[in-house]
């Protein structure tokens, strides 16, 4: 819809703050810019965050468009509503329906200037966290490897000196077990000389033999003197190279250590400064978004302030596509109508191919004939039948059948059945209906059904007794005189369709025939709808009628 403003009354009012307002307007737009960038940032990372738990490939899109809609939202709800809250206040509009607007407005614009606001203020801080540089912090890792490979350097000089103190003890040892074995074995030979002699010169050589075992056990007893020496030489040697490795680890981890601390300190005086400028740049952007917020607000209400004092009226042009309805709507509206126009003329064609139901046939009479006495009716000759080669058909098969059903439904009223009594007589209605012929009205129908009534309970008698159709038939009437024949056509026409078949004939139809539109044969037709009596007849007429040539198609 256009909207123009109409031309100030006031033109002194209007032209001192004339170039004030498009300024401060223009302040307002910028104000509204700076909110937007600080309201994307805040509501980015929040639906960032609880979207990548579900959708991590799609999560930094959905974020992205989720920011920019919210953000639309908001400031385009402030660039509407804030000029109808400032209008309200200026021209009073809290009576009657104004007041219910007034009071949606307000609440609205209320709403979009805290969300704004909060938005904005938490966002400018989030903003800065983003494009602030990442503090350059210094790195251990030289200090680290220097650590690790100081200390395997000393592990393996220990191991090294370890293994080289123990074999050169462990040969020492070696060495004096093999001096003191030749040692024992020297007098083990001397002890055993002592012995055979004894045996062969059979003399007691006891003392000799006791000294000899004697230095022997002085041989073992220097012997593990010796050992335990080296032994313990070799213990106390490898306790002060592994004090020395605890002396030079203990000294690597502390350079280590001191030089760690040193590195947290710096990096942790690093952070601390990266974390202040953060925080200061960020309450500074924060605090320069309410501000702008508050230039969008005053730039709004000195420009409504100026309109109303120089009498700028706000006026709407609508034309008519803003009474009509909605381009949806009129495209579904289309869209509906398409679907029901191709849907019911599909039904029609089919429904136009679709052949007429078939005429009902008569359901069978079930009767109770268990206390009923046969009855034995003798036939004669008639003086008034026509002869059997005249081809006539008589119509008492239908009187009785109007009989029997108005008598089956005076049985069922007498026993309270009025539906099955009602079906009886509707039949029977139908049955006289076919007796009388096609012309018969509705009052013949019913007075011939009261009077079969009044037969059935004795009070007259039966009216079938003078009350006959001309029968049903072929009869030819070319020796007839005038009166009779005249008596034949008036009946005929109450009863059927006739039609002179080379002067001499009349023709009656039988109920169920009908003449062929094109070959004028009679024929019984299987349908009411049925106009000829073959395919061959129907396509010719089609043919002659509209000069064409019917093509069939093949069957599969």
């Amino acid at each position: 819809m256009k909207i123009q403003f109409s031309l100030p009354s006031n033109e002194d009012f209007f032209n001192r703050y004339a170039t004030l307002v498009p300024t401060l307007s223009k302040l307002g737009i910028f104000a509204q810019l700076v909110s937007s960038i600080t309201e994307i940032g805040i509501i980015y990372n929040i639906i960032l965050s609880r979207v990548i738990e579900f959708t991590p490939m799609y999560a930094t899109i959905l974020a992205t468009i989720g920011a920019i809609i919210g953000t639309a939202f908001l400031e385009i709800g402030l660039r509407e509503f804030t000029p109808y809250s400032i209008k309200a206040f200026l021209y009073k509009r809290f009576k009657g329906l104004d007041l219910a607007m007034t009071i949606f407005i307000l609440l609205v614009n209320f709403g979009l200037l805290f969300a704004s606001g909060y938005l904005s203020f938490n966002g400018s801080k989030e903003l800065i966290k983003i494009a602030a540089p990442t503090a350059q912090l210094e790195s251990s890792n030289l200090i680290d490897s220097s650590y690790v490979a100081n200390q395997a350097s000393i592990q393996k000089a220990f191991k090294s000196d370890s293994l080289t103190i123990s074999s050169g003890y462990q040969k020492q040892i070696n060495a004096q077990q093999e001096k003191y074995k030749a040692l024992l074995a020297q007098q083990q030979t001397r002890l055993n000389q002592y012995i055979r002699k004894e045996e062969r010169q059979g003399l007691s050589y006891a003392s000799r033999k006791e000294s000899i075992k004697e230095k022997m056990a002085g041989i073992e007893a220097d012997k593990a003197q010796q050992v335990a020496l080296l032994e313990a030489t070799r213990a106390t040697e490898l306790k002060e190279l592994l004090d020395s490795r605890k002396t030079d680890a203990a000294t690597v981890e502390s350079r280590y250590l001191s030089n760690t601390n040193k590195i947290e300190h710096a990096n942790t005086v690093t952070k601390a400064k990266a974390a202040n400028t953060i925080k200061t740049y960020g309450n500074g952007l924060a605090y320069f978004t309410i501000l702008c917020l508050s230039v969008f607000l005053l730039s709004t209400i000195i420009a409504e302030i100026h309109k109303k004092g120089s009498s700028i009226e706000q006026v709407a042009l609508p034309n008519q596509y803003h009474f009509s309805d909605s381009v949806i709507n009129e495209f579904t509206n289309m869209l509906s109508d398409k679907y029901n126009y191709y849907t019911r003329t599909a039904i029609s064609y089919l429904a136009d191919l679709t052949p007429a139901p078939p005429i009902p046939t008569e359901p069978t009479i079930l009767y109770d004939i268990s206390n009923r006495q046969q009855q034995r009716v003798l036939l004669t000759s008639s003086p008034h039948a026509l002869p059997s080669d005249n081809n006539t058909i008589t119509t008492e098969t239908d009187a009785n059948k109007a009989v029997r059903y108005l008598e089956a439904s005076v049985k069922l009223q007498e026993s309270n059945l009025h539906q099955e009594a009602q079906e009886m007589e509707l039949k029977a209605e139908q049955v006289i209906q076919a007796y009388l012929g096609p012309k018969a009205t509705t009052e013949n129908v019913t007075r011939l059904k009261e009077q079969i009534i009044g037969f059935l309970n004795g009070e007259n008698s039966n009216p079938f007794d003078r009350h006959h159709r001309q029968p049903i038939g072929f009869k030819t009437t070319a020796t007839a005189d005038t009166e009779d024949i005249d008596n034949i056509n008036k009946t005929a026409d109450k009863t059927a369709i006739r039609q002179p078949y080379n002067g001499n004939t009349i023709i009656t139809l039988v109920d169920g025939q009908r003449y062929c539109l094109y070959c004028k044969i009679s024929y019984i037709y299987k349908q009411h709808t049925q106009k000829y009596c073959s395919e061959k007849c129907r396509i010719t007429a089609w043919q002659e009628r509209t000069g064409r040539q019917l093509k069939k198609k093949k069957k599969n």
